[in-house]
């Protein structure tokens, strides 16, 4: 007959006591069996339902090793079956099969279809027979939640609200439609002509760089008569405030010059020379592809560089800029602007609303609500700018104060 090893000490009380007190009581022995076997029917609804074990919580797990411990120093106590959770001896790698069956040396793995449905339990379960373990089933390997399951729904939520916020952003707003071409406003009675088409009378600009020939005003910059940083020719008739300007002009594409408006004349001695200009200004080039072509407003001697591109209607507020609309693209550019030649502009400001037409249409509309960085009154002036040698002219040059 073969031996039987001795109760626990703790075990044996709880007999004695459980004889002494009659045989009804020794039933409550097995209720750690009970607990398990109900758990066991979750795990398996679980499973059937999910694809997959429930997960047991720290209680049960807890609950389930006291059990197992019990049952594993107790022969009395061993059922057949009886489900015994164990630590596994590792954490599956999520490059290993998503249920593994670790078999004792006698026994043969049998896939999944072919194993009793109580096998299909809690992570880590061994089934005891006889005192052996016959099949480990570990637990199915699942990717660990980023966020505990309380905060998914807020996290989301701030998200969504995140998301919404910037596309009311400066900058972040829906692709610009394009609108329909506006021509320039006739031409009115009362403009003042700023040019006699025979000298520089009425206008202070460097003598080595600007002159008069064939009835237009010529500047140029050589390599043996360059220019000292961006210098400018400055009307010295009154100022710019709300008014309309109107003129025509051509230039080299090797270089850019512009038409500077609601500006101020540098005097500083640290400038290198005696015309600096700094405001808004005209961009002139003799290009046509978008966006380094005639017409943008430039921030000259500023922080803000180009304020506002060829084709946009826009605002600048002390947030940024806002662009509300496209009018006019690249092919309607190219087909506007004559390289080589005149080309005729205006320039409307009235208060905060600055608008550029170029040969009769409207290539840029833009409305200055910066506190800080709007100018509303200043000079005009005419440039030529530092670097490669360039000329520039201009010609029919009128402007009238707008009411």
């Amino acid at each position: 007959m073969p031996s039987v090893a001795p109760l626990p000490r703790r075990l044996e009380r709880t007999l004695r006591r459980g004889r002494q007190r009659g045989a009804d009581d020794v039933e409550s022995l097995d209720k750690p069996h009970r607990r398990r076997q109900e758990r066991l029917k979750l795990d398996l609804l679980d499973a059937r339902k999910l694809g997959g074990p429930r997960a047991p919580s720290g209680n049960e797990a807890r609950q389930d090793r006291l059990d197992c411990q019990q049952q594993n120093e107790s022969p009395h106590l061993q059922h057949e079956n009886l489900p015994c959770v164990r630590k596994p001896d590792r954490i599956p790698h999520p490059a290993t099969p998503t249920r593994s069956f670790l078999r004792s040396p006698e026994k043969a793995p049998q896939p999944l279809t072919e194993l009793p449905i109580s096998f299909i339990l809690s992570p880590g379960l061994c089934v005891r027979k006889s005192g052996e373990c016959a099949v480990n089933i570990s637990r199915p390997w699942s990717r660990p939640r980023l966020l505990p399951r309380a905060l998914t729904a807020p996290f989301l939520l701030s998200l969504y609200l995140v998301t919404l916020y910037s596309l009311t952003l400066p900058g972040t707003a829906a692709e610009p439609v394009l609108e329909a071409p506006v021509a320039a406003p006739a031409e009115a009675a009362g403009m003042t002509p700023l040019f006699n088409g025979k000298d520089l009378e009425g206008w202070s600009g460097d003598p080595r760089l600007w002159s008069v020939r064939d009835g237009v005003i010529h500047g140029e910059t050589t390599v043996a008569t360059p220019a000292e940083g961006n210098t400018f020719l400055l009307w010295q008739g009154g100022v710019t405030e709300d008014f309309e300007l109107r003129l025509s002009f051509r230039c080299t594409a090797e270089n850019n010059s512009g038409i500077q408006y609601r500006s101020r004349h540098i005097t500083e001695p640290t400038v290198r020379n005696a015309w600096v200009v700094r405001g808004y200004q005209h961009e002139l080039r003799n290009e046509l592809t978008l966006p380094n072509v005639a017409g943008f407003i430039y921030d000259e001697g500023g922080k803000r560089s180009r304020i506002c591109l060829v084709g946009e209607r826009a605002r600048w507020t002390g947030q940024g800029k806002v662009v509300d609309a496209t009018l006019i693209d690249q092919a309607d550019y190219a087909k506007l602007f004559r390289v080589d030649d005149f080309n005729h502009v205006v320039i409307r400001a009235e208060g905060n609303r600055i608008r550029h037409f170029m040969n009769g249409r409207l290539t840029l509309d833009f409305a200055d609500d910066d506190p800080a960085l709007a100018l509303r009154s200043g000079i005009l002036a005419l440039q030529l700018h530092a670097g490669k040698p360039m000329w520039a002219e201009f010609r029919d040059l009128r402007i009238r104060e707008l009411p």
